[in-house]
């Protein structure tokens, strides 16, 4: 797969999508991992009404990384995700909101992207006066590359379209 890094304006969306996604919240099945409140199921909600947001998902690493995965058809859903009110709302819990500039600018591909935005909440507050208590967030994008076997499913939802996937399905 092939890797890009956004800005700390989506970074910080982007870790608070996965604070409020993951382990830490809730899941987007509505079975909570370690529940404390709504706000993981809100978020999932929200990506899931993004037009062009093909799936969600929800893991806790061994490492303590709490990751959200989201899917997308291509580029254009990403933006639509990123300029929501619902995403918009949750930069604002770590301080801070949508940049100036044109997210994803650096971002070529015609094709589907996947979204995985991590946080971790063991070490000091990354941000003083965050609402949100994290040592670290990171937002990475990647899009697939040509290949790939599954037998019973996906990772990805079967909506991501990935050339020369094979169904090793009896």
């Amino acid at each position: 797969m092939k890797r890009s890094m956004l800005g700390l304006g989506v970074l910080a969306g982007a870790g608070v999508m996965a604070a409020m996604g993951a382990g830490a919240l809730g899941s987007a099945s509505g079975s909570a991992i370690q529940p404390q409140n709504d706000m993981g199921q809100r978020l999932a909600e929200g990506l899931k009404a993004t037009e062009g947001c093909l799936g969600v998902d929800l893991a806790q690493w061994q490492s303590g990384k709490n990751t959200i995965c989201a899917w997308f058809e291509d580029k254009e859903a990403v933006e639509r995700w990123y300029y929501s009110e619902s995403h918009s709302g949750f930069m604002g819990a770590v301080g801070s909101a949508p940049e100036d500039r044109k997210p994803l600018r650096h971002v070529t591909t015609e094709g589907p992207i996947m979204v995985m935005a991590t946080i971790s909440f063991n070490g000091p507050p990354a941000i003083e006066g965050s609402k949100i208590p994290f040592s670290q967030i990171a937002i990475e994008l990647f899009e697939p590359l040509p290949g790939g076997a599954h037998i019973n499913g996906r990772l990805a939802p079967e909506k991501f379209k990935v050339e020369h996937m094979r169904d090793l399905t009896p």
